[in-house]
């Protein structure tokens, strides 16, 4: 049997789709930027290895490194442990890590987890310590929310910082367990 009248089928959109650009780490969104509690470049790096399910340790000897152009590639930054913290700060090291970190993430914004913005009135010297320090009681109270991401403030490396502004209390620098003073970044 044949019909009488042509059927009309609709017509395929032929056009190329286009495909966002893809990024090789993580996109993971930065917290607190514009605020007092902006997060430290170092408790990035931090909550960007676990996304991926590494150590920072691995994340930055296995994969930054090999994009940072400077002479400090071939140390191991976690036996400088002195000079970690100058990850969040405003020098050249800093400015390096955030550079391959945003191209590696097609992130714009990682400058503002340093103090980068702030290199021509913040002195490089006794500026940031070289341990971490925290609040527990900030810790304590992220870890009850459930939608909380729980991070490393910038503030707290700040060396003259030495109260939590939240609690009013000291900011802890041991580790309750064995004591010792914890490097910013430590696998």
């Amino acid at each position: 049997m044949l019909a009488s009248v042509l059927e009309t089928y609709e017509s395929w959109n032929l056009r190329k789709v286009a495909i966002p650009s893809r990024s090789r780490l993580y996109r993971l969104d930065p917290i607190g930027i514009g605020t007092p509690l902006v997060e430290s470049l170092t408790g990035y790096i931090s909550r960007l290895a676990e996304a991926h399910c590494v150590t920072p340790k691995a994340l930055i000897s296995r994969e930054l490194v090999s994009f940072i152009p400077k002479t400090y590639k071939t140390t191991n930054l976690f036996e400088m442990r002195s000079l970690t913290g100058a990850l969040n700060g405003v020098g050249t090291m800093a400015l390096d890590l955030v550079t391959v970190l945003e191209s590696l993430t097609l992130r714009s914004d990682l400058r503002f987890l340093t103090l980068l913005t702030w290199a021509d009135i913040f002195p490089q010297r006794r500026l940031l310590r070289a341990r971490r320090a925290w609040c527990p009681y900030c810790y304590e109270e992220w870890y009850s929310l459930k939608d909380k991401v729980i991070y490393e403030p910038l503030i707290w490396f700040f060396e003259a910082v030495t109260l939590c502004h939240w609690h009013n209390q000291s900011l802890s620098q041991q580790c309750p367990h064995c004591k010792r003073e914890l490097p910013p970044l430590a696998s």
